[in-house]
C-alpha cells in the first residue's frame, strides 16, 4: 500500500492482492483430455520475465514503450497515472 500511495507502483494494491491469491493451475486434464504440452517449462517462463525486467524490455503498446512511460516509469509518476481517481469499473475497490 505504501508503494501505491508514494506512486511507485502503477497498479492499485487490490489488483497486486488478486494475483498473489490466483490459484496455481493443475494441467493434468488438459494433458490427458487435448495431449496438450508445454512447450516452454514455468523456469524458463520466470527467468524470461525477470530479464525483461532487469533489461527494461518494453512491448508495443504505448504504457509499456519507453517513449511514452520514461526511464523508471517517470512519465507515470510526474502525470500522476495510476493516482487514486476512483475504482476501475469491474476491478478491486
Amino acid at each position: 500500500d505504501l508503494t501505491w500511495r508514494l506512486r511507485l507502483q502503477p497498479a492499485d494494491p487490490g489488483w497486486v492482492d488478486i494475483v498473489l491469491r490466483t490459484p496455481l493451475l493443475d494441467t493434468t486434464r488438459i494433458r490427458h483430455d487435448l495431449g496438450w504440452t508445454p512447450t516452454r517449462s514455468s523456469v524458463s517462463t520466470l527467468e524470461e520475465l525477470v530479464a525483461g525486467l532487469v533489461e527494461g524490455a518494453a512491448g508495443d503498446t504505448p504504457p509499456l514503450a519507453s517513449a511514452t512511460s520514461g526511464p523508471l516509469r517517470s512519465h507515470e509518476i510526474a502525470t500522476g497515472v495510476g493516482g487514486s481517481s476512483g475504482a476501475v469499473p469491474g476491478g478491486p475497490t
